[in-house]
């Protein structure tokens, strides 16, 4: 089998953990070995583009923690038809290891927030969103503004 390689791929735009060291005192292991423990909590990426952000959905499929969001756009003429969109998007996801075998969307929550993009100026569509979260085997609606 062949592998494809990249350097420093998993950099996340936003992380968000809960530091499990008892005190600043608590800072060295054993024997003068720096003691790190903490658990990831939130991790989030965005991207502006509205044609490659699926690769940011795969990317938090492989990521454990327990709220992961993923930003995204749209043009604003796909409004209506997200739902089409995300279940292609899940059509494909629960081909990889990451659904399949460790069963990644069972064990947090993920959620997939939709931007207008391609708005031609029209000020009152911009920063408008639509969130989706993953509920057994599909995106639904959570809210939108």
């Amino acid at each position: 089998t062949k592998y494809q390689v990249s350097k420093e791929y998993y950099r996340i735009d936003l992380t968000a953990w809960k530091q499990l060291r008892k005190s600043e005192k608590d800072k060295i292991l054993y024997n003068g070995f720096e003691k790190h423990l903490w658990d990831l909590e939130v991790a989030v990426e965005h991207e502006n583009s509205s044609v490659s952000w699926m690769d940011e959905v795969v990317k938090l499929l492989h990521i454990n923690c327990p709220l992961r969001v993923v930003i995204g756009y749209l043009p604003i003429g796909q409004r209506d038809n997200h739902k089409a969109y995300l279940d292609k998007i899940t059509e494909q996801i629960k081909e990889t290891k990451a659904v399949k075998e460790y069963e990644s969307l069972k064990k947090g929550e993920f959620m997939i927030i939709i931007g207008n993009s391609n708005c031609h100026g029209n000020e009152k569509e911009f920063c408008r969103y639509k969130a989706y979260v993953f509920d057994k085997d599909k995106f639904v609606l959570s809210g939108e503004i």
